[in-house]
């Protein structure tokens, strides 16, 4: 059941300020309501998403804002982000290679990423490229530190987001890349919390956090300020022995 597209504005805006107002470094928007995924995109996804994007960036013109169109479409997401003077997309589930879903196969979309860019004269757009994450199976999987390196190499991505079953996981994957290959910029995707983001931080240059914010454990639960608020004072309080 869709929403009125103002109520989905005001809500949006809302939970940037309260974000901004933390101090995180950075706002990603993405479509996680809309369930089931598809792989094709609506047109109503892009309209709406440009509309939100635009009114976010009018409210915080200073924070980097990025993009997220679920599911892999690529087009979309550069779209809605080069309409609305964003800063970055995240590519999530596959970007090289190919991998089985809830929702069906899915392939890479290096190339069809890279070429829309350059044909919107975006390339200004850094590329965050999912390489591994807990939602799709790889087929045909290759070491992760080989993927971090096609993905960041001739495939053009800027950074590589790991996001493994188990925050372990995650770490080991992180480490080992930074270990083959110490000038790919690595993100953590998910799975951070107070607790755990100073270990996070010695292994990832960049962390995506969403539940950890949540009211309750919910991606689509409103955000709470004042976990928002701790969750940043253990980001800084990491920093300093980084």
């Amino acid at each position: 059941r869709g929403q009125p597209l103002d109520d989905m504005v005001a809500h949006a805006v809302g939970e940037a300020d309260v974000l901004a107002g933390a101090g995180l470094d950075g706002l990603l928007m993405q479509n996680a309501g809309d369930r089931p995924a598809s792989l094709e995109v609506c047109p109503e996804k892009v309209a709406y998403m440009a509309v939100i994007g635009a009114a976010i960036r009018r409210a915080h013109p200073t924070l980097p804002l990025g993009v997220n169109v679920c599911w892999n479409v690529p087009k979309a997401t550069i779209a809605v982000c080069h309409a609305i003077g964003g800063a970055f997309i995240r590519l999530e589930h596959v970007y090289i290679g190919m991998a089985i879903t809830a929702h069906g196969p899915v392939y890479g979309c290096a190339y069809e990423a890279t070429q829309y860019l350059k044909l919107l004269d975006a390339q200004h757009i850094r590329i965050f490229a999912d390489v591994y994450e807990a939602h799709s199976v790889p087929i045909g999987r290759v070491p992760i530190e080989q993927a971090a390196r096609q993905a960041t190499g001739a495939c053009q991505a800027h950074a590589v987001i790991i996001t493994g079953s188990t925050m372990p996981e995650s770490l080991a994957m992180m480490q080992t890349i930074k270990q083959a290959a110490p000038a790919i910029t690595v993100i953590l995707g998910g799975g951070s919390d107070p607790a755990n983001v100073g270990e996070a931080l010695r292994h990832a240059d960049g962390i995506i956090v969403g539940r950890a914010l949540k009211t309750r454990p919910d991606l689509l639960a409103p955000i709470d300020p004042a976990k928002a608020r701790a969750y940043m004072e253990a980001v800084l309080r990491a920093r300093p022995s980084l």
